[in-house]
C-alpha cells in the first residue's frame, strides 16, 4: 500500500435518496458511511453486485450528485458538497463513461471531443491545440491519427470510441480518473487492451483511478486494492490479489464462486440465497443475513463493524474474528488466474 498522502479520500460518505408516493415518502439507503483512499499512481477498484452503490459512490466523487452525509477530501482539503464543483476540481477529476457509443456527440469528429477540453481549460492556441490532440490520440493507441481524429463516433468501434473517451479525459492532464466499468459495454477481445492502457496510465503519470466494475476478474488483473460494495457498505477491503486468493465475507466468495476459470469451469457455487437487499429499510441486523449460508442469530440482531483484520484488510462479518476466521473452501482454486471473459 502506498505511503504518500491520499490523492481522494471519502469519510463516511452517505447518499439516501428520496420518493415519494402519493402522501408518502419513502428513503433508500444508497450508501451508508463509505471510507475510501485513492493515491497516486494506485488503482482501487469498487466492486458489487448491481445495486451495491458503487455507481452513486463514483456520482458523489464526480460531484454529479450531491451526498446526504460525509465528507470528501482531494488533495487533503475538503471538497464543498453543497455547491458546484469547481473548474479547478472538474480539470483534475476526469470521468470515462461506461457507454462508449453515448459518451460521443454523433454530429462532432471524434478530434472535436478532445480538442473542446483543450480549449476550454487550457491556454493551448488553435493550433497548439489540433497538435496536441494528434499527440493524445497516438498516446492511447489510435494511429495514425489525423485520420481517426478526422471520423465520426459511428466510423470507429466501440473500443476505438472508448479510446478517445480516455484521450479526452487526458487532454487536461488530470491527476485521478474515475472509470465506470469502461470495458463491460466492450467485445471481450478488447477489454484486456483497455486495462493495460489504464495500467500504463498509471504508471507513465502517477495518475489516481478509481475503478467501477461487477468484474472480479477485471479488478484483480488492473487494480492494487479492491473494495467490494454490498447494500451500499464495505464489506471487505484488502490488496486485489490477496483479497481474490483467500476471500473472506461470505459475500466476496459468492462472486467469486460465480467468476469463470480458464479452463472453463465455474468455481463451485455457495449455498447462498438469491434476492436482494432492502435499501428503504436496512434493519438492525447485518444487510448480507438473509443471504449468507453461514448467518447466526446474532447477524440478523447486531450490525457488524468494518474490523481492521492488520496488512490493510478490513472485513464486515461477525464470523470473521481472530479466533474464528473463516478459510473459504468452495472457492479454494481461486488463486488461479481468474478469466478476463468473465460474463456481464
Amino acid at each position: 500500500m502506498s505511503t504518500s498522502p491520499p490523492l481522494l479520500e471519502l469519510r463516511g460518505l452517505s447518499k439516501t435518496f428520496t420518493e415519494r408516493r402519493g402522501l408518502s415518502v419513502q428513503r433508500v439507503h444508497a450508501l451508508r458511511g463509505v471510507d475510501l483512499r485513492v493515491h497516486p499512481g494506485e488503482i482501487v477498484a469498487l466492486v458489487g453486485e448491481s445495486g451495491s452503490g458503487k455507481s452513486t459512490a463514483l456520482r458523489l466523487v464526480a460531484r454529479l450528485t450531491d451526498p446526504t452525509g460525509g465528507e470528501l477530501l482531494f488533495r487533503g482539503e475538503r471538497v464543498p458538497l453543497r455547491s458546484r464543483a469547481s473548474a479547478g476540481y472538474r480539470k483534475q477529476v476526469q470521468l470515462i463513461f461506461q457507454d462508449p457509443f453515448a459518451s460521443l456527440n454523433p454530429v462532432h469528429r471524434l478530434g472535436y471531443h478532445v480538442l473542446r477540453p483543450l480549449l476550454r481549460h487550457t491556454k493551448l492556441g488553435r493550433a497548439a491545440a489540433d497538435a496536441r490532440v494528434l499527440e493524445l490520440f497516438e498516446q492511447v493507441g489510435l494511429s495514425p491519427a489525423a485520420e481517426f481524429a478526422a471520423r465520426y463516433p459511428h466510423q470507429a468501434s466501440g473500443g476505438q470510441r472508448q479510446r478517445v473517451a480516455i484521450a479526452r479525459a487526458l487532454a487536461v492532464d488530470p491527476t485521478l480518473i474515475l472509470a465506470d466499468e469502461p470495458t463491460s459495454m466492450l467485445d471481450v477481445s478488447i477489454r484486456v487492451g483497455i486495462l493495460n492502457l489504464m495500467r500504463a496510465l498509471k504508471r507513465e503519470r502517477n495518475i489516481g483511478f478509481l475503478y467501477i466494475t461487477h468484474d472480479l476478474a477485471s479488478a484483480r488483473y488492473i487494480a492494487d486494492r479492491t473494495l467490494v460494495l454490498y447494500a451500499g457498505q464495505v464489506v471487505e477491503e484488502a490488496e486485489s490479489n490477496e483479497l481474490m486468493r483467500e476471500p473472506l465475507h461470505p459475500y466476496t466468495r459468492l462472486l467469486l464462486s460465480a467468476v469463470p476459470k480458464p479452463g472453463g469451469n465455474i468455481l463451485s457455487p455457495l449455498a447462498a440465497k438469491s434476492g436482494a437487499p432492502n435499501l428503504r429499510d436496512p434493519g438492525g441486523g447485518c444487510s448480507f443475513a438473509a443471504r449468507c449460508p453461514e448467518a447466526v442469530q446474532r447477524c440478523k440482531d447486531v450490525a457488524p463493524a468494518l474490523a481492521p483484520l492488520g496488512g490493510g484488510r478490513s472485513a464486515r462479518c461477525h464470523l470473521i474474528e481472530p479466533s474464528r476466521l473463516i478459510r473459504p473452501q468452495a472457492t479454494s482454486g481461486s488463486a488461479e488466474p481468474l478469466s478476463l471473459v468473465a460474463s456481464r
